[in-house]
């Protein structure tokens, strides 16, 4: 099944069209799961996404970790998000898992990202193509469904993204070309 049939199901299945992110920032866990994991960081953060996870499931057919979050905590980090992608496997079937990384180079570094991000077995993974649509090629060759960065909500990214470009003669912000030319590769 490919990542738009595989999304499609689990939004059929569970009657949603929500994505709950995963970005556990241990500033931000609470104190009292901290001190109860004192001595597992990569424990914490499980539980922490155990937690939401098991309360959000019937209202949602998504779930996206961001790669950052568990980066940054190391190995330990990483083990928590093994942890919890193995978690919703297990527990919520039928529920999609992209990946959020926004990852995005040429040749064989893109190689490599995808080797890296397969090894979580997510659904999907978000790719950043401002390098060039071949860029994307490794992600896909390693089995991943991709997601493409092409425009975001945060206010300083307006500066770039809506930028207005001369594509074929039209004109159009930077973004919607992007989106455009994607669509002329087959992806899906």
């Amino acid at each position: 099944m490919n990542m738009v049939a595989k999304m499609r199901h689990a939004q059929a299945k569970t009657k949603s069209m929500v994505c709950v992110g995963l970005d556990p920032d241990m500033k931000k866990i609470p104190q009292w799961l901290r001190e109860q994991y004192s001595d597992s960081v990569a424990g914490c953060i499980f539980e922490f996404n155990r937690a939401i996870i098991d309360a959000t499931a019937p209202f949602t057919c998504t779930y996206k970790p961001n790669m950052a979050f568990y980066e940054s905590c190391n190995e330990h980090g990483l083990a928590a998000l093994r942890k919890t992608i193995i978690h919703i496997r297990d527990n919520h079937p039928s529920h999609f898992i992209i990946l959020d990384g926004k990852r995005g180079d040429i040749g064989n570094t893109a190689t490599h990202y995808a080797t890296a991000l397969k090894k979580f077995l997510p659904d999907a993974v978000t790719v950043n193509p401002y390098l060039g649509p071949g860029t994307l090629t490794p992600f896909l060759e390693a089995g991943l469904g991709i997601i493409a960065l092409c425009v975001t909500t945060n206010p300083d990214a307006a500066i770039f993204q809506n930028i207005t470009v001369d594509s074929s003669g039209e004109k159009m912000p930077m973004y919607l070309h992007i989106a455009q030319t994607l669509t002329q590769y087959k992806f899906c």
